[in-house]
Order: structure tokens, then sequence, then C-alpha cells
């Protein structure tokens, strides 16, 4: 039995401290290169509208799924044949219509609107919203969509951590997986604190994380973003079949997962005429790392839910709900 503790203690120890390491360099390391991990989700409008004519190869390897003229033009199509058996973000506009109605009276602004599957439902139930995305390609789909309903809607392409409005918001929203697209804690800080700049006094924010599950990390962190699965199948916008293909692999220091969607048009006999590979990259937040972030950037947890139907939080989730406040000050606890 001594011989075994001799062994053992020094392993066991030799353990926790490798451990604790990796959760240190996890959360606080500062050489993760911001410029190369940063797609520009949220970059100024001239600066996307640019990268969206982008001609060269190189220059367009920077960009993202959402950056893409035919990934924005088709998404409304994709996303309802992948939701169509199992819906993750099922009663999702229901959510974010309550919360504008009950904390939306002084304005209210989708961040990351996509092709406006949020600002168009608030539309239709009497709420005219503002809508800005970094994707030129989404905002314009979301202005023609908003158009052709009769809504002429403030829709501007933005960069999360730098728009400026000349109003306040008094409720601000981030719809799905919006904010997980913002790469690193200092970017997410960042776009926090530029959030609240643009809200009112007591305003109110919501976005969304996921609780991140170490069996799908483990492994994530064992394939390529070259290692693709069959997701789903749809016709396009020309009326063409196309099958989506994903890989995804996960990063353990930078907590980030970075994949590849690739799409294949098919001809009328089912061959292959195009192929496209479209990046994606979003970041896996722990929620004791999000508590701090809102304490750093002067928020009030004010709920935080499991769910769309407002379940407790106080489990694992799919879908973590932030609800937040903007506080008087930067500084104070956001304990919740």
């Amino acid at each position: 039995i001594k011989d075994m503790q001799k062994r053992y203690i020094p392993e066991k120890a030799r353990f926790y401290r490798a451990f604790f390491h990796f959760r240190a360099v996890t959360f606080l390391s500062r050489n993760v290169d911001e410029n190369r991990l940063f797609r520009s989700q949220y970059q100024q409008p001239e600066e996307n509208m640019r990268r969206l004519k982008m001609k060269n190869d190189k220059e367009a390897d920077n960009m993202d799924l959402h950056d893409f003229d035919d990934v924005a033009e088709n998404y409304d199509l994709y996303l309802g044949e992948m939701f169509k058996d199992e819906d993750n973000h099922a009663g999702f506009q229901e959510f974010y219509l309550d919360f504008a109605k009950q904390y939306g009276g002084g304005g209210v602004i989708d961040i990351a609107c996509g092709t406006g599957a949020v600002l168009l439902y608030l539309a239709e139930h009497g709420i005219m919203a503002d809508g800005t995305d970094l994707s030129a390609a989404m905002c314009r789909v979301a202005d023609e969509k908003a158009k052709s309903k009769g809504y002429h809607l403030n829709i501007f392409p933005a960069n999360m951590t730098e728009f400026r409005s000349d109003k306040k918001y008094s409720c601000a929203i981030i719809a799905r997986s919006g904010f997980m697209h913002l790469l690193t804690p200092q970017l997410q800080r960042a776009a926090l604190l530029n959030i609240r700049e643009n809200l009112s006094d007591g305003g109110m924010l919501t976005f969304n994380t996921f609780d991140p599950q170490p069996f799908f990390q483990a492994q994530q962190m064992n394939t390529k973003d070259t290692d693709y699965s069959f997701r789903l199948a749809y016709t396009n916008k020309k009326g063409l079949q196309e099958k989506i293909y994903n890989a995804i692999s996960y990063d353990p220091y930078t907590q980030i997962m970075s994949g590849n969607w690739k799409f294949e048009t098919l001809d009328n006999n089912g061959n292959v005429v195009e192929e496209r590979i479209r990046p994606l990259k979003m970041r896996q937040t722990y929620r004791q790392e999000m508590k701090y972030l809102l304490e750093l950037t002067g928020y009030k947890i004010v709920n935080v839910y499991g769910g769309y139907h407002k379940e407790s939080g106080a489990a694992s989730a799919n879908n973590v709900i932030w609800c937040v406040q903007k506080k008087d000050s930067l500084f104070g606890s956001a304990a919740y």
C-alpha cells in the first residue's frame, strides 16, 4: 500500500497541476492572434462591402459562411429543411416578441439580424425594430423581404463591436447563435461594451450561448475541418437540388469550433455540377466565464433560461438564453 501511495500521489499531483494549467491557458491566454481569428463578422459597413467584392482567393479565405451571397440567398431555404424534424430553436420568435414587448418601449435593435427572422416577426406584430448585421448580403435579403411585406425598416451592415446609432434603445436582441461568432473574450467584451453604449439607462439585452459538452469536444478534437458528414438536401433559389455536408473540429485552447460547409449543386440526373466550400467559426463560452464578462462590462443578470419556452437555466442546456440589464456603473457584481 505504501509503495502504491508513493507512485499514485505524485502522479495525481502532476495530473491536477496539468489540468489547472490547461484551464488557465484556455481562459487567460493572450497569445491568440485576434486579427487572424476575428473573421470580421462585425466590421464596418464599408469594409464589409469591400470584402464581399473580393476576387482574390487568398482574401476570400478570410470570409465566413454568412458573408457569401449564395449562402444569404439560400439561407432561409436550407434552414427550413434543417429544422424541419428537430428544431433546436423552436419558439425563438415568440420569445423575442415577448422580450421586445416587455422591454422595447424605448426602441428595439436586432443585432446580427441575418435575413430578418426576428426582425420581420416583430414588424408583423407591430414592433418596428432596427436591424444590423455584418453581412451586407444578409442585410440586403432582410431588406428585400421587409419591403415585399410593406415594411420600411432601418437595416444596415455594421460591426457589433463598433456600431453607433443616432438613438438609444431600451432593448437589444442577439438571436440564436449571433454572439458565438465573436471568437475571443476580448471581442466579446468589446461587443458588450459597445452595445451598452447604445442602450438607454436600464436597457435590456438578450443573447445566447450553449453549454459546452466534453463528449462532443473530445470527438471534435480528433476530427479535421475536411472530415465531412452529410447534413441535408434542399432545393436552392434557382430550383436546383443541393446537398450540404459539414465538418467541425475543436481547439480546446481557444475554445473555437472551426469547420467547413460544403455545398454540392446537382443537375437533373443527380450529378454534381458545382461545389462550394464555406468556412464557419464559433466560440464556446462557459457560464462562469460569461458571468465575469458581464460583470466587467456593466450588466446585471436578470434571467438565464435553458430554452425559448423559459425553461429553467439550472441544468445543462443547448440554448442558454441570457437576459441582462445595463447598470449605472461598469463595476459591481453581476451575480445571478
